[in-house]
């Protein structure tokens, strides 16, 4: 399987502010290990993230076991006020959107349901 190590959920261009939050595409980047398409150690950016299951997450072509996510990103993660990673789902929480209400397992920072910025909500 391929590995992913130092790695980070990253958005489509975040400087992009003419495309809905909800519609940008969410990759993770960090360093691959055991990819048939780069060496390892390479500095990557993944395709769009198309589902996550305990520590792995898959793209259309590609599924990264995930390692050790990367200390800035950890420190990024804190300083949004959101909850430690938690090292059997490392890309899911339990989050509820302002907006719209709908309750929802992720680590991403905006509704997939209707975009808006999501609070993390102790349920």
């Amino acid at each position: 399987m391929v590995r992913i190590e130092n790695w980070a959920v990253s958005y489509d261009d975040p400087a992009d502010i003419y495309t809905a939050p909800e519609l940008k595409s969410r990759h993770l980047i960090g360093k691959v290990y055991g990819h048939p398409g780069f060496p390892d150690g390479e500095e990557i950016s993944t395709g769009t993230l198309l589902s996550c299951s305990g520590r792995t997450a898959s793209t259309r072509k590609t599924t990264y076991v995930l390692g050790n996510p990367n200390p800035d990103y950890i420190a990024f993660l804190a300083e949004q006020g959101l909850p430690e990673i938690d090292p059997e789902q490392p890309l899911r929480i339990r989050i509820q959107c302002p907006n719209c209400k709908s309750e929802q397992y992720s680590h991403f920072t905006y509704c997939d349901q209707c975009g808006h910025r999501l609070k993390i909500t102790d349920l």
